[in-house]
């Protein structure tokens, strides 16, 4: 029970420290109009990652850790440079490390085939 425990409090921990410098982000996208999509990608992205995965937690793989230390080489940089941008730089590297140390439910194809669609945030 505690592995499942630790497994929530990493990933929750990965995502929620580049999340106040994103909300700036969001709303600078909102303020340009062709960039107005974000919310439908970002509503199509979770759907997929969750119609695609086994619903089970993983810690990170070798690839999923070398992610996990760009991104938070980002947040700091994000942080320290109060870059909302950088911020969401970080946001897709833990994405696509979640995406990569996961597995897709069987029959689908994997889950790092979801990533190149949360590029389009940036």
């Amino acid at each position: 029970m505690s592995e499942v425990i630790y497994k929530r409090v990493l990933w929750l921990a990965l995502f929620a420290f580049p999340l106040p410098l994103l909300g700036i982000y969001f709303g600078h996208l909102w303020n340009v109009d062709q960039y107005q999509y974000f919310p439908v990608l970002i509503l199509a992205v979770m759907g997929l990652t969750w119609a695609r995965w086994d619903g089970e937690l993983h810690v990170p793989t070798w690839f999923g850790w070398s992610l996990l230390g760009a991104g938070g080489v980002t947040t700091a940089l994000g942080i320290l440079k109060w870059s909302p941008w950088l911020s969401c730089l970080a946001i897709v590297l833990v994405s696509g490390a979640f995406l990569a140390s996961h597995r897709p439910a069987v029959g689908n194809p994997s889950l790092l085939t979801i990533w190149p669609a949360i590029w389009l945030l940036l």
